[in-house]
C-alpha cells in the first residue's frame, strides 16, 4: 500500500500538472522576494523625498533669513546694520558656501557707503577672521578686485591724494575710505593675491612680511603705510604717495620706486611733495612737513628711482621770521637708507625737493621747477637730479643738509648704485659713514644677507 502510494505521488510530480504545481510554488516565492524588494525600495525613496522636503524648507528658511539680514545692511540705524553685519558670519563659513559670493558684494557695498567707523571696523574684523580655504578658487580675488574699485571710487569723489586739504572733506568720506583701506590690507594678509592695486587709498595699511611679488601699487596712496620684510620683487609704486611708508628689510629687487610723470602739470600726476606745497598758494602757512620712506636693511638691487623725490635739500636760510622767534619753513624726515643692498639701483634722474632762499644754488645741478611761496626770500622747489657737472661751490647753508645725505647711506654698498655723477663725486669726496649703532640707524640685518642665492 505505502509503496504504490509513494508511486503514485512521484507520477504526480513527474505529470504535466505536477510540474505545473512546481513551477507555481516557485513564482510564488520569487513575487515575495519581489514584494519585499519593492516595499524597501517604495520605503527609500519616500524617505528620499522626505529628506528633500526637509532640506528645501530649510533652505528656504535660510534664504528668507538672509534676505532680512541683508535689508538690515540698509537700516538707518547703525546698531542694527550693526547687528546685521555680525550675523552674516554664519554666511562665510565652508557651510554657506553657495552664499559667498553674495555676502562678500553686499559686504563691499556696505563698505562703500558706510559714515560709522564702528561699523565698517566690524566689517574689516569679520574679513579678518575668514578661513581662505572655506571659499572656492577666485571667490575673495574677486572681493579683492572690488575693495580695490570701491577705494578708487573715494578716492576720486573726495580728491583724497590732497592729504593737507582733508579737513576740508565729509568725515564720512574719510571714514569710509580708511574701513575699505582697512578691509583690503586685511584681504591681503589673508594671503588673498591680485596683480593690481594701484589707485588704491591705503593710508597707514600694514603689509609686514607678505609676499607682494610683482604687486602694482602706481599712483597708490601709501603714507604711512608698512612694507617691512615684504616680498616685492618687481612690484611697480610708480607715481605712488610713500611719505613716510617703511620697507625696512623687504625685498624690493627690481621694483619700480619712480614717478614718471614729474614735470606735468596734471594734478592727478603730481608727487606728492608737489601737493603739499600747492597749500602754498591761498593763504600761507606756518610750517610744511614732509617726511620721505625708510628703506633701511632693504634688498634694493636692481630697482629704479627715477623721478621719485627721494633726496631733500633744505637750506638753513629757508625760513620764517616771526616777532618773537624764526623757524625752519620745511621740515624733513630724510628718506634712509642705512645697511640696505644698492647693488645696480638706479637713481638717474632721482627726484629731489626742498627749500632754501630764493637767491641761493642748490648744493646740485638740478632740472626744477620753482614753486612759489608767500613767505618773502624763501623758494620751495622740485625736480630731478641732473647728471651734469656740479658747480664749483655750494650755498653753505645746505651744509647741514648734507650731512644728513651722508648719514642716510651708512654702511650701504652705494658706489654698486647708479647715481647722477655730481652726487657719485660728492659721495666719494665726502665718504658716508659705516654703521654706528646709534638710535637713528635701525640695527637690523640686510634683506640680503637673509636672500642670498635667490
Amino acid at each position: 500500500m505505502k509503496l504504490n502510494a509513494e508511486v503514485r505521488v512521484l507520477e504526480l510530480q513527474l505529470s504535466r500538472w505536477g510540474r505545473g504545481i512546481d513551477a507555481f510554488k516557485a513564482l510564488a516565492g520569487v513575487s515575495a522576494v519581489v514584494g519585499a524588494v519593492v516595499a524597501i525600495v517604495a520605503m527609500l525613496v519616500s524617505a528620499h523625498q522626505w529628506q528633500e522636503s526637509q532640506d528645501r524648507d530649510r533652505q528656504t528658511r535660510v534664504e528668507e533669513r538672509l534676505d532680512k539680514t541683508l535689508e538690515r545692511l540698509g537700516d538707518p540705524a547703525p546698531t542694527k546694520r550693526l547687528s546685521a553685519v555680525v550675523s552674516l558670519r554664519s554666511f562665510l563659513t565652508r557651510e554657506g558656501a553657495r552664499h559667498h559670493e553674495q555676502v562678500l558684494t553686499s559686504l563691499t557695498n556696505l563698505l562703500a557707503l558706510e559714515p560709522e567707523p564702528m561699523v565698517g571696523s566690524a566689517v574689516v574684523a569679520m574679513l579678518t577672521s575668514v578661513e581662505p580655504g572655506s571659499f572656492a578658487p577666485g571667490v575673495l580675488e574677486a572681493s579683492l578686485g572690488s575693495l580695490a574699485k570701491v577705494s578708487r571710487a573715494l578716492v576720486a569723489q573726495g580728491n583724497l591724494l590732497n592729504r593737507d586739504a582733508l579737513q576740508n572733506r565729509p568725515a564720512d568720506i574719510v571714514a569710509r575710505a580708511q574701513s575699505v583701506a582697512a578691509a583690503i590690507a586685511a584681504m591681503v594678509r589673508l594671503g588673498v593675491r591680485i596683480t593690481d592695486l594701484s589707485g588704491i587709498y591705503c593710508v597707514g595699511c600694514k603689509f609686514g612680511g607678505v609676499s607682494l611679488n610683482g604687486v602694482r601699487f602706481n599712483n597708490a596712496d601709501l603714507y604711512l603705510a608698512d612694507f617691512s620684510n615684504a616680498g616685492l620683487q618687481g612690484a611697480s609704486f610708480d607715481g605712488a604717495d610713500l611719505e613716510g611708508s617703511r620697507f625696512v628689510a623687504a625685498d624690493l629687487r627690481q621694483a619700480r620706486l619712480t614717478h614718471s610723470t614729474i614735470d606735468r602739470l596734471d594734478r592727478t600726476e603730481e608727487t606728492y611733495v608737489t601737493r603739499r606745497f600747492q597749500k602754498l598758494s591761498g593763504q600761507p602757512v606756518p610750517i610744511i612737513e614732509v617726511s620721505g620712506p625708510n628703506f633701511n636693511c632693504a634688498d634694493l638691487r636692481g630697482a629704479v628711482f627715477s623721478g621719485q623725490p627721494i633726496f631733500a635739500f633744505v637750506s638753513t636760510k629757508a625760513v620764517i621770521h616771526r616777532a618773537r622767534f624764526d623757524t625752519p619753513a620745511l621740515w624733513v624726515k630724510h628718506t634712509t637708507f642705512v645697511k640696505a643692498d644698492l647693488q645696480g639701483a638706479d637713481f638717474s634722474g632721482v627726484g629731489f625737493f626742498g627749500a632754501g632762499p630764493e637767491s641761493a644754488t642748490p648744493p646740485f645741478p638740478v632740472r626744477s621747477k620753482q614753486l612759489r611761496s608767500d613767505y618773502p626770500g624763501v623758494a620751495f622747489f622740485e625736480g630731478e637730479l641732473s647728471n651734469d657737472s656740479p658747480g664749483a661751490t655750494f650755498d653753505p647753508s645746505y651744509g647741514v643738509n648734507l650731512d644728513v645725505l651722508r648719514g642716510s647711506l651708512a654702511a650701504t654698498n652705494w658706489t654698486k648704485a647708479i647715481l647722477p655723477r655730481p652726487l657719485q663725486e660728492w659721495l666719494k669726496a665726502n665718504q658716508p659713514p659705516s654703521y654706528s649703532g646709534s638710535s637713528n640707524q635701525q640695527p637690523c640685518e640686510p634683506r640680503s644677507a637673509r636672500s642670498q642665492g635667490q
